[in-house]
């Protein structure tokens, strides 16, 4: 593990600054790798799945990444619910800033939900923060069950998508890739579960302790951030940056709101997640693709009629709306409580 006590921008000679910069772009690279298995080659799947595609993805992904890891170090984060906050600011700018996806429904928040339920809570909150609190903890039945449950749901889902047969993801091919037979998505997913197992097994040698962003380091990753939306968003939304300011300025402000320390000692949750998990029980998480596969191959087997993978995708879709929803009310239930508190002035004698 490595020590950060001091800003990432200040102190310590040239050599100790360069590891240290070093370290963190590790931690927030084999982060985005792990949100990038999660997040994309779970929903989309499996089109040019390689060694490159994935090491490039990894780049791609750091910048929301990053951003969500900035948000927690800087707040900082004590608790549960600022994990849920912080999964949302990442899938508000994958879909946000990387893509101007949660746009399409104009002010609505019916996108942005979502993706929060699954960015922000099967990737971040799920295959990030609880897959490591667990592995650290060798809660392993926990999470090999977990592992089973869900890779039971990306079977299915992976079929549905690569079927097409909602007429929704006709739009999708280029993206989703032929219909591989079953053996074809065994061996992707298995690709998957292993370079996840890989990743959280790496992220413990890089895994900061008492991290504190410096203000250069989080300009340069704000302006980093416009400057990509500036050439991949504003062309085709002008009017992108007002939704986008409202989402993750009311989000960071959730994170602020609920954020002191509850105990003179208690660690924040990046804190509590430093350590190295052994590699044995890191492959636990290849009960995902083993759970994956047989559902997988389980479905093409039934053959289902479309009408049938129809109403499973709006399903599922209805699923990660109310997911999304319900996480985000509940995570910033207790913000908005002590918001409101602090807004109503105590009744006077006269009033009691």
């Amino acid at each position: 593990m490595l020590h950060y006590g001091r800003s990432m921008d200040r102190g310590g000679t040239t050599s100790d600054q360069v590891l240290t910069l070093a370290s963190i772009a590790a931690f927030v690279y084999l982060t985005a790798v792990i949100l990038v298995m999660a997040s994309e080659r779970m929903y989309w799947y499996w089109a040019g799945f390689t060694p490159e595609s994935v090491l490039a993805l990894g780049v791609f992904y750091a910048v929301p990444a990053g951003v969500a890891l900035w948000a927690m170090a800087l707040v900082p984060s004590y608790r549960t619910r600022q994990v849920v906050l912080a999964g949302a600011v990442f899938a508000f700018i994958v879909e946000g800033v990387l893509t101007p996806v949660i746009y399409t429904d104009g002010p609505l928040p019916v996108l942005a939900a979502l993706f929060v339920g699954w960015h922000g809570i099967i990737a971040f909150f799920g295959f990030w923060y609880l897959a490591r609190s667990w592995l650290l903890q060798r809660k392993l039945v926990a999470i090999g069950i977990a592992c089973v449950g869900f890779g039971v749901l990306w079977g299915v889902w992976a079929f549905i998508v690569a079927v097409r047969g909602p007429a929704e993801l006709a739009d999708a091919s280029e993206t989703i890739g032929e219909l591989l037979v079953p053996r074809d998505f065994a061996l992707y997913a298995f690709g998957v579960g292993a370079v996840l197992t890989l990743a959280h097994w790496l992220i413990g040698f890089v895994w900061p302790s008492a991290w504190q962003p410096g203000r250069i380091s989080t300009w340069l990753l704000a302006l980093a951030t416009f400057g990509y939306m500036v050439i991949a968003v504003i062309p085709a939304v002008i009017w992108a940056p007002i939704k986008l300011a409202v989402l993750l300025g009311g989000t960071y402000w959730l994170m602020r709101r609920h954020s002191r320390d509850p105990t003179p000692n208690t660690p924040t949750v990046l804190d509590a997640l430093v350590g190295r998990v052994r590699f044995r029980d890191a492959l636990v998480l290849l009960l995902l693709p083993v759970s994956a596969s047989l559902v997988y191959a389980a479905t093409w087997e039934l053959a289902p009629s479309p009408s049938t993978l129809s109403a499973l995708y709006w399903i599922f879709v209805a699923g990660q709306v109310l997911g999304g929803l319900g996480a985000f009310v509940w995570a910033a239930r207790p913000s908005i409580a002590s918001a409101s508190s602090k807004a109503s002035p105590l009744p006077t004698p006269r009033q009691r």
